[in-house]
């Protein structure tokens, strides 16, 4: 990810654009809304609930999420805002098995470039 954080969706009223008219992509571990932006290039966001855990718990959740689609930003297509949720048995997934989930939502949602 970009470390001026221009790929990143800041402002709540994003998150809810997204939340609203996005479709939605679930697996075990995390849930994936995505929405065509307009932009060239993509954003993502991510929505760690207090129902994970306390801040150490979400802080771990957000560092594996944001790690995970670092990892696979280049594959995935420009112009759509993702926001990401994990999920309770996020908590005790490793980061493949995350890094996993996410790559199969965004290949399911049809924004993987081959």
């Amino acid at each position: 990810m970009e470390k001026d954080k221009r790929g990143r969706l800041r402002k709540n009223s994003e998150f809810q654009r997204v939340f609203k008219t996005g479709k939605s992509y679930v697996h075990d571990l995390i849930v994936v809304y995505a929405l065509q932006n307009g932009l060239p290039s993509s954003r993502v966001g991510f929505s760690v609930s207090k129902r994970l855990g306390h801040a150490v718990r979400r802080n771990r959740l957000k560092r594996l999420l944001r790690e995970a689609y670092r990892s696979i930003e280049g594959r995935v297509r420009e112009g759509v805002d993702l926001v990401v949720i994990p999920r309770w048995r996020a908590n005790f997934a490793s980061f493949v098995e995350i890094k996993d989930a996410l790559q199969g939502l965004v290949k399911k949602a049809g924004l993987w470039r081959e």
